[in-house]
């Protein structure tokens, strides 16, 4: 779901760097199969999406523990 905001809020930032750093990912692509797993196949359309999912991945790189 914070991967899936469309407020872009610092918050569902940090939220979601400290899950992807929890589940060990990695890579954007780890954030879009859990998406299509739960939001289905028509979610497979990110867009401008697949830039917040970069900077998700980037903040979970220097996430605290």
């Amino acid at each position: 779901m914070k991967a899936m905001s469309t407020r872009l809020s610092e918050g569902d930032l940090r939220d979601a760097a400290r899950l992807c750093r929890l589940l060990g990912y990695t890579r954007e692509q780890q954030i879009e199969a859990v998406i299509r797993r739960y939001f289905g196949a028509d979610a497979g359309m990110f867009g401008a999406q697949e830039l917040w999912f970069e900077r998700i991945i980037d903040a979970a790189s220097f996430a605290p523990e």
